[in-house]
């Protein structure tokens, strides 16, 4: 919509990783040359960073550069079996299994083999890339790197690049992968842009589109990497944004005060200063009528804001709020609605929340913790013989997860608010927050959770860190132990606390049915199912009416 009030010959802040808007800054011209480096090498290839940081867009400009002799199979989805992948790699280098064969993984092993000898032959090479490869198992890691023994008595025939968040890291540096590890000839962490090279970016990608004036102004910029912390994707979110919403107020400049304004929308944080009438949300046009006016309210000092809705709001709606307010605060164990409690919110101490929060949390799980209390909320777990779990999911995951847990929400961008998840239902949620219950459903949440949640869970005797494939660990004799006391499952007594490969087979398998990362890795996700599966005592998130 704005292309022409700019003079635009494109989008300038797509987020699709398009290699013609691609900004090499120090950082990226660094890993692409590790890239380069590592496929002239053999070996593995690892790049991670955090989401965002333009690792896709830079690979695609890895895939422009690479010889054309060279052959690339590139997976963008690895949560596959063994046999899933190396299925995967032969679709992608085009090999086909003769019909009479069984598709099994030495069969798949043996085709991919003979392709890479005869490719090597004709003076071809050939490349593996996997993105996102941090959701890859133990055990398909551990094929991974079998498929760098295939090789010449002077080189590999295959080289493989891993692309994944920092989680990557951290799998690859488990005891059982060092033999993958030793084999990664290049790595580089890829990280955000600085201040400096957040208004370079923001220039190259305009100038790119074609714009050659100044669009954005240095208090804008510097409020664009305040909010972003220079993650490129979000960057483009946030300036696509403010250019829609200089468009719809004639502007040809963009100030902090637009970028603030518009941080509000890209972050999913409805204004709850403006009174929108129902034409208004139904009608494309009342909405760009209505947006200077919203702009200016939006820069006006607070207490004017309150003072204007005030005067324009009818003496019957200020009584009913009112009301609303007297009702909650005198019957807090009654529900209200999510649309209310959002309409007389008023910006609270977010630490504060998260303490009540933890404090009804903890008492579903039968102990008391004063919100006013020195010791932090997940410290106090260790005293109860109990763990603080922090993670990001969706609503699938929390639903799956099946316990209570404390969420993050951002109803005022400044500032994080926090609220107990306390039961699912087949109508929605219940949310306990500052003490009100309240009712609501994914749609009305969605706009302020961005993901983040806590939840406490009861670990195993002795339990320090997650356990994998050769650890020994007082927990895993008492889960071979308690398996077999309920579940007929055998085991070799001598090597109880030996997490084994039977061990390892179970361990996937459980997570592939309780929707959980296949990776053999019992950690706390993992632990919390299991409990549940063994029927350990904890609250539960599901209603059991």
């Amino acid at each position: 919509m704005y292309l022409e009030h700019f003079n635009l010959s494109a989008e300038p802040f797509s987020i699709a990783p398009d290699p013609e808007f691609l900004f090499l800054s120090d950082k990226h011209d660094e890993a692409l040359s590790h890239l380069l480096y590592g496929l002239s090498n053999g070996g593995f290839v690892l790049l991670t960073g955090e989401v965002g940081t333009g690792k896709t867009t830079l690979l695609r400009n890895l895939l422009k550069i690479i010889p054309s002799e060279t052959n690339v199979a590139f997976i963008l989805n690895p949560r596959l079996t063994v046999i899933e992948l190396l299925e995967t790699i032969c679709d992608e280098f085009g090999i086909e299994l003769k019909d009479q064969i069984t598709p099994t993984v030495k069969n798949y092993i043996d085709a991919l083999n003979q392709f890479l000898v005869e490719n090597n032959d004709a003076e071809q090479s050939a490349v593996l890339i996997i993105d996102e490869a941090q959701n890859l198992s133990t055990s398909v890691l551990e094929q991974i790197r079998l498929l760098t023994n295939i090789e010449t008595d002077n080189k590999k025939l295959i080289q493989i690049v891993l692309i994944g968040q920092p989680e990557l890291e951290e799998t690859l540096s488990r005891n059982e992968l060092r033999q993958l590890t030793q084999r990664i000839t290049a790595r580089y962490r890829l990280e955000a842009l600085t201040k400096k090279e957040t208004k370079t970016y923001i220039e190259h990608r305009l100038a790119k589109a074609g714009v050659n004036t100044r669009v954005f102004k240095p208090s804008a910029i510097a409020t664009i990497f305040k909010t972003t912390q220079g993650i490129p994707r979000l960057i483009n979110l946030l300036c696509d944004r403010a250019m829609l919403g200089a468009y719809s107020l004639d502007l040809n400049e963009i100030d902090s005060s637009l970028i603030r304004q518009s941080k509000k929308e890209v972050f999913g944080v409805r204004s709850r200063k403006t009174n929108l009438s129902l034409t208004a949300y139904l009608v494309p046009f009342s909405i760009l009528a209505l947006l200077p006016l919203w702009y200016f309210l939006y820069d006006a000092p607070q207490d004017k804001i309150e003072a204007r809705l005030d005067a324009s709001t009818p003496l019957t709606s200020q009584t009913n709020t009112s009301n609303t307010q007297k009702q909650s605060v005198s019957s807090p164990t009654e529900y209200r609605s999510w649309l209310s409690y959002q309409q007389d919110q008023r910006v609270t101490d977010g630490a504060n929340s998260r303490s009540l929060a933890f404090a009804e949390l903890y008492s579903l799980w039968g102990h008391s913790y004063r919100n006013e209390s020195s010791i932090p909320p997940c410290e106090f777990a260790n005293g109860l013989n109990l763990k603080c779990l922090e993670a990001t999911g969706t609503w699938n995951d929390i639903s799956n997860l099946n316990t209570p847990v404390v969420l993050e929400l951002w109803l005022n961008f400044d500032k994080p608010q926090y609220a107990l998840l306390e039961e699912e239902t087949e109508s929605g949620y219940s949310l306990v927050i500052h003490g009100e219950k309240l009712r609501i459903n994914k749609t009305d949440l969605n706009n302020a959770w961005f993901g983040s949640y806590e939840t406490l869970w009861k670990p195993p005797p002795n339990y320090k860190a997650p356990l994998a494939l050769g650890d020994r660990h007082p927990s895993i004799a008492w889960l071979k132990k308690t398996l077999a006391a309920s579940y007929d499952y055998s085991f070799d007594a001598i090597q109880a606390s030996l997490y084994n490969q039977k061990l390892l087979v179970f361990i996937e398998e459980f997570q592939r049915q309780q929707g959980l990362m296949v990776d053999g890795v019992i950690g706390p996700l993992t632990w919390i199912k299991l409990s549940q599966y063994l029927n350990v005592s904890s609250p539960t998130l599901k209603s059991k009416s």
